[in-house]
């Protein structure tokens, strides 16, 4: 048993008592825990901890571990970076929500860790409002970190090469990627534009492709609208996550 400080960012809470919740937080040094917060919504003069605890923030937070069973107890919160821009934009709130929830349903129990920073930079990138495809590229670097390296230039069951450009082709998350015509199974179609983004996402680096602006990202993937192109992106990913029974 153990006493630590942690950098932590908030995936769920739930009340567990009329004073007591129970959360779920990644952290650097142990990836995604359960911990308890005890008095958290105690109604006296001073604020409680459950008002300090929000979403899209970055906590230090005190930490009472018991290897043992596993059991991780709060001790003190405090307030390191609140990320409040994010709320003032609805698109800004929804794609942190859309992230938040992503690392929460890829992580299990003491995993994760090597998410925390690249979460971190997303967010501060979202309150500075300099995001572009941002939540959509990193959620396919964690996929690929969680063990999914998706193919995306040739047929996972033939070995097909995909080397001009198509219009559209089918996707199977349990095979592993694109799938030609002949070797259709338990797939979803995906357009021209989206092959073109993973294509990038190949060619590039991660630093890179975050730091573009819109019109760049726009311009080099051929796309009219941004707003619909991750609307796309948003789609398949859910897809695969259902499809790897990460609910």
């Amino acid at each position: 048993m153990r006493n630590f400080n942690v950098k932590a960012i908030l995936l769920k809470k739930y009340k567990v008592s009329d004073s007591d919740l129970s959360c779920r937080i990644l952290t650097k040094e142990f990836g995604k825990i359960s911990v308890w917060v005890r008095n958290a919504r105690t109604h006296s003069k001073k604020s409680s901890i459950n008002d300090k605890l929000d979403f899209f923030a970055i906590y230090e937070v005190g930490l009472y571990r018991n290897n043992y069973n596993r059991k991780n107890k709060v001790t003190n919160i405090k307030l390191e970076s609140p990320n409040l821009k994010i709320r003032a934009s609805i698109d800004k709130f929804e794609d942190a929500s859309f992230l938040i929830s992503f690392v929460d349903r890829i992580t299990s129990d003491e995993t994760g860790s090597d998410y925390f920073a690249q979460v971190i930079k997303i967010l501060e990138l979202l309150n500075e409002g300099k995001y572009g495809l941002a939540v959509e590229i990193i959620c396919f670097t964690f996929f690929k970190l969680a063990g999914y390296d998706f193919i995306f230039d040739e047929c996972v069951s033939c070995r097909l090469k995909l080397d001009r450009k198509i219009s559209k082709v089918k996707f199977s998350a349990s095979c592993g990627g694109i799938i030609c015509n002949n070797c259709v199974e338990n797939t979803f179609s995906i357009d021209g534009e989206v092959l073109e983004f993973f294509k990038l996402l190949k060619i590039l680096e991660i630093s890179q492709l975050l730091c573009m602006a819109d019109s760049d990202l726009e311009r080099k993937l051929c796309i009219q609208s941004m707003k619909i192109f991750k609307g796309k992106l948003r789609v398949m990913i859910e897809k695969i996550l259902l499809a790897l029974d990460m609910t």
